[in-house]
């Protein structure tokens, strides 16, 4: 017997709403909702103070974030003389960005560890 799986896919955004805050002045509030404009999560009935960090938010708990936060950690852990590497080039270095991906691609080669990409970066 063969079992049928449906995917089930959610489309979520950001919504703005207006908020009365402490001392009693208006101010505005993001809050992540549905396809169909139902409030998926409010930051605790109070919205998130930015776009950003609600962005943020809607990455993490919905994106896939916290699973990719895990296997950055697993990573470095495993891989912690890279790690130590990387941060030696980058504090003498000032490297910016795309030079130290480069340079951290290279050198993930050249040591044949298993598992980078650029991504990592993010969690040194």
């Amino acid at each position: 017997m063969q079992k049928a799986f449906v995917e089930l896919t959610m489309e979520y955004r950001l919504a703005s709403k207006t908020v009365k805050n402490e001392f009693g002045e208006l101010e505005s509030r993001f809050v992540i909702v549905d396809g169909d404009n139902l409030i998926v999560d409010d930051a605790k009935g109070y919205g998130y103070p930015s776009q950003e960090k609600a962005d943020k938010a809607m990455w993490f708990k919905f994106g896939g974030g916290s699973q990719n936060i895990r296997a950055s950690e697993t990573f470095w852990r495993n891989n912690n003389t890279f790690r130590a590497e990387l941060r030696d080039v980058l504090m003498r270095n000032k490297s910016d960005a795309q030079h130290l991906a480069e340079y951290a691609t290279r050198r993930a080669r050249a040591l044949q560890i298993a598992g980078f990409t650029t991504d990592l970066l993010k969690g040194l």
